[in-house]
């Protein structure tokens, strides 16, 4: 019993370092405090270390000559009070992650595998789980250690630590997913590019569980021919369901089944499933709770749109042999809620709670001999070798000349940017459509250790910038709700984030810091490879706006989205300027650009 609490204790410190660790870089990347701020290294605790520094942090917000950062002065105080909540819920369920993830990275040592890059290869994952048959799925869950840099990272306030260890990914669960049987008349669905109705291709894509559903109905003196499914997530269906849906429930026009469920597993995202088997695709669910900040529910525009933009998606990368076949998506092709009904009393805001998209699973788009790594697990350290996963990734295939280091490593640098920026860049400059290509929307595929594409989820994050796309000939069907539509260039701070901040930066912070090269030579030919795609495109743009872009992209300051100023304020979004590394970094050598 006291191992037990003294490794309870430990887990719990690790995770305080780590939140106070996340804080200081917030606060850092947030320009709250000058750059020679002292902070009290005495303090372990991330609510005493929050209360240390509330007086100074209330006097630079109050004293800023930046009207974002000044504008959190105005609900500073009950702000952060639910701040401090948020990192103390993130902290308990970062201790519960460390517990977990070190047995875990154990059992994987224990197995003897060369390296990590070896365990996934060779598919050591399944000597742990006789249910796991996905490497990718796998990797997911592995890699579910928080954003990256939130400051509430693990903020799960609406879950008991019962049910955080039952459905959260990093605890590698099984989750049955409950089914709902839907009367005909209080459902809808999306479908365009399907021959078959929603009920025939629900058969088709999960047959056992659509049968087991088909007899339970039956047992109730039901026929299934007057209902449709759909999955839910067991949380959902405890929780939420019956304050929305009890109407419903009690006149059988909804029926929660008790005998038939999906078994699946949870990706990174904690509400979009993977349900076991090759074939099966994966799942989109509302989970009306908050993780990190935001509550997890589906709106009706983002669900509708999920099948029109992936359409779009698809007709585009067709036309383009997908930028060189640098790019892919993981279409989004089916989607399928409640209808709205005034006569059934079922409101569009009732709706956000009872959904589904269905996407292509990613196992599905790879070829023989090709292995999918999600980003998020491609930058963690490996448990084997204590290197990142993209560095074995690297030396297990021999891809580094050591005799010719620097220039070796640099072309293996130009030659991966290139696949994954060529994509993006090139949907975005001409069409005007942004992919949210973030760590956890991400899944780099390589074959032999070399990228050979992206392969990028989730319609969510897709926005297009109007009047570039109006200028194709092209034709999308939105939502009329729709704020996937953008007037101006806004969405380029997506952009920026996604392709460069949370991915390219980090892949250089890798390479620079495991070879030792310098990191500036790495951006110079970075910024090389940006500009040659920027030239590429010039002549679908008009030129001042071609221009502005360039200048956004390799020249101005770059937009920092100030997630710790946003959560203290509880607003949607702050950003702020910061360096931009194209500048910041630059220097000459543009060798390997071709």
């Amino acid at each position: 019993m006291l191992s037990l609490v003294l490794a309870l204790d430990k887990n719990y410190k690790q995770a305080s370092l780590n939140t106070i660790n996340k804080l200081k870089t917030c606060l850092k990347l947030e320009q709250v405090f000058a750059e020679d701020y002292s902070y009290d290294d005495q303090i372990t605790d991330p609510l005493g270390f929050l209360d240390k520094i509330k007086p100074d942090l209330l006097e630079a917000i109050s004293q800023s000559n930046n009207p974002k950062i000044k504008q959190v002065e105005e609900s500073f105080d009950t702000g952060f009070k639910t701040f401090k909540k948020e990192v103390l819920n993130t902290v308990e369920n970062d201790r519960l992650c460390i517990e977990f993830r070190t047995k875990l990275n154990e059992k994987i040592k224990a197995l003897n595998y060369s390296s990590f890059y070896d365990f996934i290869l060779k598919d050591g994952f399944s000597r742990l789980n006789d249910k796991e048959d996905d490497h990718i799925a796998f990797l997911e869950q592995w890699a579910s250690v928080g954003h990256p840099v939130h400051p509430s990272y693990k903020n799960k306030p609406d879950m008991s630590k019962e049910d955080v260890l039952k459905y959260c990914p990093e605890f590698h669960p099984v989750v049955s997913l409950k089914l709902v049987a839907l009367k005909n008349e209080v459902f809808n669905s999306e479908m365009p590019n399907s021959e078959l109705n929603y009920q025939d291709w629900f058969a088709d894509k999960y047959p056992d569980s659509f049968k087991s559903a088909n007899n339970e109905l039956n047992k109730m003196g039901l026929d299934y021919q007057d209902f449709s499914y759909i999955p839910v997530h067991p949380w959902q269906a405890e929780h939420i369901l019956p304050k929305w849906f009890s109407h419903l429930f009690e006149n059988q026009s909804l029926i929660l089944l008790k005998e038939s469920f999906i078994a699946s597993s949870s990706s990174v995202s904690f509400r979009s499933m993977m349900p076991f088997g090759k074939t099966s695709p994966n799942i989109k669910l509302p989970a009306s709770l908050q993780m990190t900040s935001v509550v997890r529910y589906i709106s009706p525009a983002k669900l509708y749109n999920s099948v029109y933009l992936s359409k779009l998606i698809k007709n585009i990368l067709s036309q383009e042999n997908n930028f060189d076949n640098s790019l892919d998506f993981l279409s989004e092709s089916v989607c399928a809620t409640i209808k709205v009904s005034e006569k059934n009393k079922i409101s569009e805001i009732s709706t956000r709670h009872l959904s589904a998209i269905y996407r292509e699973k990613p196992l599905s788009h790879l070829e023989e001999g090709e292995i999918g790594i999600p980003l998020t697990a491609l930058l963690l350290d490996s448990p084997i070798s204590q290197k990142p996963l993209l560095i074995e990734t690297i030396e297990d295939n021999n891809l580094i000349d050591k005799s010719s280091l620097e220039s070796s490593i640099r072309k293996y640098f130009s030659d991966y940017a290139k696949t994954s920026i060529r994509g993006p860049l090139g949907i975005y400059l001409k069409y005007g459509v942004n992919v949210e290509c973030h760590q956890q929307n991400t899944i780099q595929v390589f074959k032999s250790g070399v990228l050979q594409r992206s392969l990028v989820r989730d319609t969510a994050g897709v926005d297009i910038h109007k009047p570039s796309f109006d200028r194709t000939s092209m034709s999308l069907k939105l939502h009329p709700k729709t704020n996937q539509y953008f007037s101006d260039r806004g969405l380029r701070v997506h952009l920026i984030h996604c392709l460069f901040k949370s991915h390219l930066a980090e892949i250089i912070k890798i390479l620079s810091e495991a070879y030792n090269i310098d990191d500036s030579l790495l951006w110079s030919d970075l910024q090389a490879l940006v500009k040659k795609e920027l030239e590429l495109y010039q002549k679908f743009m008009p030129l001042d706006e071609w221009q502005v872009e360039y200048n956004a992209i390799l020249k101005d300051p770059w937009p920092y989205k100030a997630l710790m100023l946003m959560r203290i304020a509880d607003t949607k979004e702050i950003f702020i300027d910061s360096d931009n590394p194209f500048v910041l970094k630059q220097t000459q050598a543009l060798t390997y650009v071709s």
